[in-house]
């Protein structure tokens, strides 16, 4: 199902592209220098160049971590886990923990802090954390695991302190990295932070002047509306005589937890 639904929203896009006369090229892209990509061997080149590539999951350097899963994989499992251990606290962790514990399966969550959803407002997260215990959700709070061993078809992760947890699947999803390894920024003049997120002005635009860069791959507000508004503000800047930059104060956001949470920081608003 999941897939059958991918498909179909992934043809709406392609066709939006085909509509609006844009060529696409599938492969991996690597600027060569300011004006131009290669992909496929063949050179593509423009005036200006915009950067969306992404982010991707990121796990901690601890022995046994190849045995986990991301996001990327939870929904490709081949059966339902009867238990799971998810690893952090933030929007994804809480949202497959809810997921999975509505499917029957036994969950763990394992958060660093004291409490899921670290910089949102106390009562949020509070409410939250409650909530997770009564779908039958296992919160364990300051909890850092220090090592994963398999033993057949099961794993045990061990926590500082000495605490061990069996579980038949693990889940991290401690943060992502933005996606630009190996993509020739650097080489084409534009400037990386000490994480790999691109540095940008408030116009989105890179320390090269003709490079642009949007969404998660910049690790500003790693939220899907937020990155759709910073691709039009580029668009109106360039194309259409009208300079836009985005407001990032007062951005509303939406967890799909169980239940699901949203709030306006700035104004402390909060619906649970």
């Amino acid at each position: 199902n999941k897939n059958t639904e991918l498909d179909r929203l992934n043809g709406i896009y392609l066709n939006i592209l085909k509509n609006n006369n844009v060529d696409l090229h599938e492969g991996r892209g690597v600027l060569t220098d300011a004006h131009t990509v290669e992909v496929n061997g063949k050179s593509i080149t423009a005036e200006n160049i915009l950067v969306a590539v992404g982010g991707w999951p990121s796990t901690p350097d601890i022995p046994g971590i190849e045995h986990v899963i991301s996001s990327n994989e939870a929904l490709e499992l081949p059966a339902l886990p009867k238990r799971m251990v998810i690893v952090g606290g933030g929007y994804v962790a809480v949202e497959f923990a809810g997921i999975f514990a509505s499917l029957g399966t036994q969950v763990t969550e394992i958060v660093r802090a004291d409490n899921v959803l670290r910089g949102f407002d106390e009562d949020i997260r509070t409410a939250l954390g409650t909530e997770l215990g009564h779908h039958g959700i296992d919160l364990i709070t300051g909890g850092v695991v220090d090592s994963i061993e398999k033993f057949g078809a099961e794993f045990t992760l061990r926590l500082k302190g000495g605490r061990a947890i069996a579980t038949d699947c693990i889940m991290y999803a401690t943060g992502r990295t933005p996606n630009t390894k190996g993509l020739g920024l650097e080489e084409a003049g534009a400037r990386l932070k000490d994480n790999s997120a691109i540095q940008v002005d408030d116009w989105n635009r890179t320390s090269a002047a003709n490079i642009y860069a949007v969404g998660d791959v910049t690790d500003r507000m790693q939220l899907t509306p937020v990155a759709i508004q910073e691709g039009r503000a580029v668009s109106e800047t360039l194309f259409n005589n009208n300079p836009t930059t985005v407001d990032y104060a007062d951005v509303a956001t939406a967890v799909f937890s169980t239940p699901p949470v949203s709030t306006l920081p700035e104004l402390g608003t909060t619906v649970l």
